[in-house]
């Protein structure tokens, strides 16, 4: 989110602002909050990516009156699927609980609610407790889920230290393409877990899908950029209106992700900074040989590109063999 850009979309209706902190890195709160205030909106806020992070020293989520983080198991924290929602506001609180348990009158949200010796409260519980009084929906955590959650967080600070090594351990391995590619940044005083490391093409010659495909039969997993504009349901509601997002439709375009996650070792990093060097090297190459080896790339498999660059220090098939392999988290 460009903060450049807000006062400009703010109109009448305008309730909110929902800053979206993408990729592990939190957006520039100070701006947003400044403008929400100005204009007396609300902030809610996508942390789902962010978890942990910090923006000039205050945890990202804490800018905002409702702050979500995802828990699905590509996330930071795990509990297999689901998320939390945080406020520090507590009728907002009430009612987020009342809504994600099916709109259940507030008087009862939780098990032990109806302990107690007041004969008046216990008669008010009998006669609504299971009164509805929101539209609401089941969103409530089992208790495997949530034991799953508690027992994460007693990790946490597992999770931040090697996030943050494996993310500058990619930088690392891949800054000396930086022609190539353009690497994720960290603004000043703000944080990046690496959740996912996106990567923009910036050379007109390499062909994104196929470099994508390259990658992939070389065991490392890719994921393209997903914005709501593209998906189905939202053309269908909007109508195509990518070209109104110059920016959003040039990353789609030229953007990428290649996984990341805690348990990533220096060996992988270097098989990444390889399968790179070898790539730019068919690139740089004769052109002739070029638009074979791209033939090559999406006509065969594994074992026969390895066979095309056995010619190295390691090939392939026995960097495989030290079972080297990056998968998304």
């Amino acid at each position: 989110m460009d903060p450049n850009r807000i006062e400009e979309k703010i109109t009448k209706k305008t309730k909110a602002i929902i800053p979206v902190h993408l990729f592990g890195q939190s957006a520039d709160m100070e701006k947003i909050s400044s403008i929400a205030r100005k204009y007396k909106l609300k902030i809610l806020d996508d942390s789902c990516e962010t978890m942990f992070v910090k923006y000039k020293n205050r945890p990202v989520g804490s800018y905002a009156d409702i702050a979500v983080y995802s828990t699905y198991i590509a996330h930071i924290v795990t509990t297999g699927v689901g998320g939390i929602a945080a406020t520090d506001d507590k009728n907002l609180a009430t009612m987020i609980k009342s809504l994600m348990f099916h709109g259940r009158d507030n008087i009862y949200l939780k098990i032990e609610d109806d302990n107690t010796d007041s004969r008046l409260k216990l008669n008010s519980l009998i006669e609504r407790r299971f009164q509805f009084i929101h539209m609401g929906y089941s969103y409530r955590l089992t208790e495997m889920e949530t034991a799953l959650g508690l027992a994460e967080l007693e990790r946490k600070n597992f999770i931040i230290k090697n996030r943050f090594r494996v993310g500058k351990g990619i930088t690392d391995a891949l800054i000396e393409f930086s022609d190539y590619f353009q690497l994720p940044k960290v603004r000043p005083e703000t944080e990046h877990i690496y959740m996912l490391y996106p990567i923009i093409i910036r050379d007109e010659r390499i062909d994104r899908d196929e470099f994508l495909l390259y990658l992939e039969e070389n065991g490392v997993e890719t994921r393209l950029f997903m914005p709501l504009l593209g998906q189905p349901l939202y053309k269908k509601i909007f109508g195509d209106i990518e070209d109104k997002y110059p920016v959003a439709k040039h990353l789609v375009e030229k953007g990428f992700i290649i996984g990341s996650h805690p348990y990533l070792k220096n060996q992988d990093f270097k098989y990444l900074n390889y399968l790179f060097n070898k790539y730019l090297d068919k690139l740089n190459a004769d052109p002739a040989k070029v638009v074979e080896w791209q033939n090559t790339i999406k006509g065969k498999n594994t074992k026969e590109i390895a066979q095309k660059l056995a010619n190295q220090e390691k090939t392939i098939s026995e960097l495989k063999a030290e079972n080297i392999k990056l998968k998304n988290g």
